[in-house]
């Protein structure tokens, strides 16, 4: 071998196995975490990912606790968060980045919805957290909320069906659906009827005790009375487009915190079953002059009216059954950061 082709095996080398560390490098398993800052909860998500295995999401963390911002703000004539409620919500955080130091290293993302766009300082306080817990913290938008759903489940169903999907939180409703085929234009119906927005309206109409904070228990005479109240309430916005497009073959998917956590539970299901109208009738007739006690679990003040909300709206768009899906923008969140 002459001194020519030495040097370049010198020289070839050094690069060849720079290249070969940083390919390492860049596939190695990094720790993403998220949060979904609702109007109800703050969820948390932390989880392993590798960027060269895109499909490779191991969950290390998966937990939400009860925040109330849309309770606190509803109570408020300034639309102001009140500075408990943000300590609470500080609080929380916290102890869901505690959890996840013990992990290792991880980058946060975090979204805001429903509660802190209504609010006149919820930009002021993500800004806040953005410096004091670094990472990517923002307020989305309603229509940037819908398409980060819609796109984590078309991805995660891999469905060539006609796809609709149903997402209710604790201030916020959005169906999301695209008109035609795969890859048109998304269409969206979108609503404040949601959780907890819904149960006040309730505690409102029967002329509750605001201070209860809860409208349970319900009598089957006021249950019936809250479900007409939900079929008025839902034909003010009735999207006579979506009614049409329904009218078809297509496969509806529930997410949030409504049909992956409350309807979910309570019905007993497991990921991927169906709901239908008559599984909730039944549970509510079972359910009658139930306590908050006596229901459980710390969102109970709204378990009984989440169930005539979706009832209402499957009557109203002639649902008949729907797939229930455990899926969160928290998960979404991480999945969307592999891109």
């Amino acid at each position: 071998m002459n001194i020519v082709n030495v040097l370049k095996m010198l020289i070839f080398i050094p690069i060849f196995g720079a290249c070969a560390l940083s390919e390492n490098l860049s596939c190695q398993t990094q720790r993403q975490a998220s949060f979904d800052i609702g109007s109800g909860s703050t969820k948390f998500m932390l989880a392993e990912i590798s960027p060269c295995e895109k499909n490779q999401v191991k969950i290390l963390i998966d937990d939400s606790e009860p925040v109330p911002y849309a309770q606190d703000l509803a109570g408020r004539g300034d639309r102001k968060f009140g500075k408990e409620i943000i300590l609470r919500g500080e609080k929380t955080i916290e102890s869901f980045i505690d959890r996840a130091k013990s992990q290792g290293d991880f980058h946060i993302r975090a979204v805001a919805t429903q509660a802190f766009r209504e609010a006149s300082n919820g930009k002021d306080i993500i800004e806040k957290w953005q410096q004091k817990y670094t990472g990517d913290w923002k307020v989305i938008s309603q229509d940037q909320e819908a398409q980060l759903a819609y796109s984590f489940v078309e991805k995660k169903t891999a469905t060539m069906n006609r796809l609709l999907v149903w997402d209710i939180g604790g201030g916020s409703q959005q169906l999301v659906w695209r008109k035609d085929q795969q890859g048109s234009k998304m269409q969206r119906q979108k609503s404040t009827l949601a959780s907890v927005s819904f149960k006040n309206s309730v505690m409102k109409h029967l002329k509750r005790d605001a201070d209860l904070q809860s409208p349970n228990p319900l009598t089957l005479y006021e249950q019936n009375k809250v479900l007409q109240l939900a079929l008025d309430l839902i034909a003010k916005e009735k999207n006579h487009d979506l009614k049409n497009w329904l009218s078809h073959p297509a496969k509806i998917v529930g997410i949030g915190g409504v049909h992956g956590g409350s309807l979910k539970n309570q019905l007993g299901l497991r990921e991927g079953e169906r709901i239908t109208q008559d599984e909730i009738r039944h549970l509510l007739l079972r359910k009658q002059n139930y306590t908050d006690e006596q229901i459980g679990g710390a969102y109970a003040s709204t378990e009984i009216t989440n169930l005539i909300l979706v009832l209402a709206m499957m009557m109203t768009y002639e649902i008949a059954d729907y797939e229930v899906m455990g899926a969160s923008l928290t998960e979404a969140l991480i999945v969307e950061s592999m891109r």
